[in-house]
């Protein structure tokens, strides 16, 4: 569920380099390892970082659907079952447990988002404001 979309982007982004970039690489007589660490994986960090959200999310999905048929007695997927079975007596609870599945999901996209700003400061958003005269 989560491999896809971090795999795909990252072959993708090893892949982005210009063709000229490659080249000069060549040219300074730079090995196979050198372009790969100071081009390519450096290129493809930008395409990383937003399959990882995706995968982030992706894998409490699946770790809430994968804990059902292993039987486990407690957990958020348990929950979320046993709570939409008794939906007309107690439909809180079942709220409660997306919303807190919802939580997890966003603090595991948050942690990646902060890793991406450590990690690519240059790709910031700058927020500009107009001023009017």
């Amino acid at each position: 569920l989560a491999f896809f979309p971090v795999a795909i982007n990252t072959l993708r982004g090893l892949r982005s380099p210009a063709a000229t970039a490659t080249e000069l690489m060549r040219s300074y007589a730079a090995s196979p390892n050198q372009t790969l660490f100071k081009l390519q994986i450096p290129a493809a960090l930008p395409y990383l970082f937003p399959a990882l959200k995706v995968a982030a999310t992706a894998s409490v999905i699946g770790a809430i659907v994968g804990e059902l048929p292993a039987g486990l007695a407690e957990g958020l997927g348990r929950a979320i079952l046993g709570f939409a079975s008794s939906f007309s007596s107690s439909p809180e609870k079942l709220f409660a447990s997306v919303v807190v599945s919802a939580l997890v999901g966003l603090v595991f996209v948050g942690v990646v988002a902060l890793i991406e700003r450590l990690v690519l400061p240059s790709t910031r958003r700058i927020d500009a404001t107009v001023v009017k005269p």
